[in-house]
Formats: structure tokens, sequence, C-alpha cells
């Protein structure tokens, strides 16, 4: 990432060869039209072009091209008037509500860091990759309901209210 961030068109390359099937698997999750899901994802990597002097090498590069996938998907369906809420897209939790303006992702970003490794993972396959209860719990081998309360308190930590 930084050598893309000085202009290395190789360096780039590389980064779109291993997470852009991530970033598109991720949004045609939440718009099951190829051909929308298609321009979010080119507005995503557009997105991730001009902003890409303001990422931080303390982020994993796909988590902030998972911000800008969420973002831009966001902006996407309210410019289409397709949903009257944010709950319609991500109906499973309030919690995992995206942030709405940058200085507060930052500043989750950063609470991020200071989490549990297995909360941070809980909150990445979660709120990132969009995986279900089920299919955490089995991954990780522990019951739903630990996996729930695990994520509570993740979020919770994250959100200053611990």
């Amino acid at each position: 990432m930084k050598s893309y961030q000085v202009g290395d068109e190789a360096a780039f390359a590389e980064i779109y060869r291993r997470y852009s099937p991530k970033v598109y698997s991720y949004i045609f999750k939440k718009i099951s039209s190829r051909e929308e899901a298609d321009e979010v994802f080119q507005k995503v990597f557009l997105k991730f072009h001009t902003t890409r002097k303001n990422y931080r090498p303390t982020y994993p590069v796909l988590q902030w091209l998972y911000v800008v996938a969420r973002t831009s998907l966001i902006d996407h369906l309210r410019s289409s008037k397709k949903f009257k809420s944010l709950d319609e897209l991500w109906p499973s939790n309030r919690q995992e509500e995206s942030l709405e303006n940058s200085d507060e992702e930052e500043g989750s970003l950063e609470r991020l860091e200071q989490l549990p490794p297995m909360q941070r993972q809980m909150i990445q396959m979660r709120v990132i990759e969009d995986l279900s209860y089920e299919e955490m719990a089995s991954m990780l081998n522990k019951s739903q309901e630990s996996i729930r309360q695990t994520l509570s308190r993740a979020l919770k930590k994250l959100r200053g209210d611990l």
C-alpha cells in the first residue's frame, strides 16, 4: 500500500488481484443485480484510488477497502432510493449500522485496533465480511449465543459505551 500511495501501478495491480474478489462478493451479497454491483464496485476502486493518501498503515488494506465499499454501497442505495433505512440493508442488528462520517469511521478503526484479537476477528467476520452467526459459530467452534454476546460487548466498546 505504501508503494501504491506514491504511484506504483504494479502495487495497485497486486492489491486489486488480492482483494477485488472479496470486495465484489461483499457488494453482490447486498445488491443482487450484477449491473448495479458492477457500478458500485467501480465506484469503490475509484474512491479507493482518490483517497489512497488518507490510508494509514495501522489498518489492514482489506479493512480499508471494506469501509470504502460499505460507504459506496450506502451512497448508491440512497441515491437510487431503493431502501428507506439502513435497517433494510443490514436488518440483523442496529449496533452494526455503519458510521456516517469519516471522522467517526477513523475513530472506530482506532478503537477496533484496541480490542482483543477474538473480538476484532468477530467484528470483521460479522460486520465487514457479513457472515451469519451460524457461519461464525461453525468457523470458531463456539455457540451462536457466545458469538452474539462477545460481538455485542465488542460493539459496545467500539461505541465507547463501556
